[in-house]
C-alpha cells in the first residue's frame, strides 16, 4: 500500500473498531471505584500496622487511578479518531490543562 492511493476501510469495521475502544474507556473508568475500596481493605487489615502502610496505599491508588486515567482518555480519543482522515488536535489538546506549581 503506497500512501497517495485510496485507502477503504469497511463501514462494519470501522463501527466495532469505534466500539471496541470505546467499551475500553469505559473499563479503565470503570476500574477506579474498585480500587478504592481495595485501598480502604488494606488499609484496614493492616490493623495496629494502618499507620505504616496507609499513606503507601493511598500513594499506591492514587497512581493507578492516573494510569487508569490516562488510559481512559487515550482510549476514547482514539475511538473518536478512527475513520478520520484528520486528528482532530483540539479533542486530543482539551485536557491538558495540568499546571505545576512551584
Amino acid at each position: 500500500m503506497r500512501p497517495d492511493e485510496p485507502q477503504h476501510a469497511e463501514p462494519q469495521a470501522l463501527t466495532a473498531a469505534r466500539d471496541r475502544f470505546d467499551d475500553l474507556a469505559a473499563q479503565f473508568d470503570n476500574t477506579k471505584q474498585p480500587l478504592q475500596r481495595h485501598e480502604r481493605s488494606i488499609v484496614d487489615g493492616a490493623g495496629q500496622f494502618s499507620g505504616d502502610v496507609g499513606d503507601g496505599a493511598l500513594a499506591f491508588m492514587l497512581s493507578w487511578q492516573t494510569v487508569f486515567d490516562v488510559a481512559s482518555d487515550s482510549a476514547g480519543l482514539i475511538a473518536g479518531n478512527i475513520g478520520a482522515y484528520t486528528l482532530d488536535l483540539e479533542a486530543v489538546d482539551k485536557d491538558l490543562t495540568v499546571t505545576i506549581q512551584l
